[in-house]
């Protein structure tokens, strides 16, 4: 019924007493049927939430746990006698007494299917099997064997270019595809076919990660330069030992310009420190010859410098302070001097 033990208001109190009236009406109808209940294969209930199932299993004469009891599947609407016969003709329209019968007396033992593999999965396991049957000679290429593969070309020369299930890729596409240079000239020379195209449409050439691989093919074609359609091949051009040689030296000169730019670059960055350097000093230099001259002097050149005026003077260095300066000199005996005391002090 819910809610708290006692009633708080008028409106519970009433509530809870119809409750009781309404289960207790239920349960007197119910064991008015209990003969015909007991007779009953199935019992098909209809009661969503507590109240109502509390209602129907409390009284007894319905246990939750009896194996008749069936929930109706299907929605239904007010609880009417007219209601009542129809959920019963929908019911008894599914299936003969007869079977319900035999489903009520004999249990059957529901044995569960498993659910079918994933698509991806099934692909997986195909892939899987089509690799467990590629030929031998792809382990082999994998595995860099170079004296087995010479072997087993020996015995069947098919087997250089054999097209495994999967990518239909020959041992020249898997040794191309892994960046196995030295791989790729072997069996180029035991007469692996460059022009052959894979799953994709693909040459082996087309596959290669690196630059060794590809010179690897370029190599061949200088070597045997009539042996195979090359044009099909994809191969730009042949590599042969004079090209290499010069492409060694132009990157060995390359290599030493570059060298050459650093070095000038270098130089250049010290020239500039020492030159910014020398007239840091030089400006502290004159900095500190101003500093040490009088009032006077200094007005003199806070003037010229307003005026825009130079110095007629050329720069001179004192004798007494050894100070470089280019204001008027304070000259005695044919000694100049950056200010009248330095002068004095001499003369002293």
């Amino acid at each position: 019924m819910g809610g708290s033990s006692v009633p708080k208001s008028a409106g519970s109190s009433l509530r809870r007493y119809n409750e009781q009236m309404l289960e207790k009406d239920i349960s007197d109808l119910l064991s008015s049927w209990k003969q015909d209940l007991d007779d009953c294969l199935l019992i098909f209930v209809f009661a969503p939430g507590i109240v109502n199932r509390n209602s129907i299993f409390g009284c007894q004469v319905v246990r939750k746990d009896d194996p008749r009891i069936r929930h109706v599947p299907f929605p239904t609407r007010r609880p009417v006698l007219k209601e009542v016969d129809r959920v019963h003709h929908i019911i008894m329209s599914l299936q003969e007494v007869s079977e319900v019968r035999r489903q009520v007396m004999v249990r059957k033992v529901r044995v569960k299917k498993a659910p079918p593999a994933p698509a991806a999965a099934v692909a997986t396991r195909s892939v899987e099997e089509e690799r467990l049957n590629e030929p031998a000679i792809f382990s082999l290429v994998s595995k860099r064997d170079e004296p087995a593969i010479r072997a087993l070309v020996h015995q069947d020369e098919s087997a250089i270019n054999v097209i495994e299930p999967v990518n239909r890729r020959s041992p020249l596409h898997c040794a191309s595809l892994a960046g196995h240079a030295r791989m790729v000239s072997f069996l180029l020379s035991l007469g692996a076919d460059p022009t052959q195209r894979d799953g994709s449409g693909k040459v082996p050439y087309e596959l290669c990660k690196g630059k060794e691989e590809r010179d690897a093919f370029r190599r061949f074609w200088a070597s045997e330069p009539d042996k195979w359609d090359y044009s099909k091949s994809q191969i730009p051009s042949m590599l042969t030992i004079e090209m290499e040689e010069q492409q060694k030296q132009k990157a060995a000169e390359k290599k030493e310009k570059e060298k050459q730019r650093k070095k000038e670059q270098e130089r250049r960055k010290k020239e500039q420190a020492k030159q910014k350097k020398e007239e840091e000093e030089k400006n502290r230099a004159v900095q500190e010859s101003q500093v040490k001259l009088s009032d006077r002097e200094l007005r003199a050149l806070a003037a010229e410098r307003r005026l825009g005026v130079t110095s007629k003077h050329p720069e001179f260095e004192c004798e007494m302070c050894k100070v470089k300066a280019s204001s008027a000199p304070f000259e005695r005996l044919g000694f100049k001097y950056c200010r009248w005391n330095s002068r004095a002090s001499a003369r002293i």
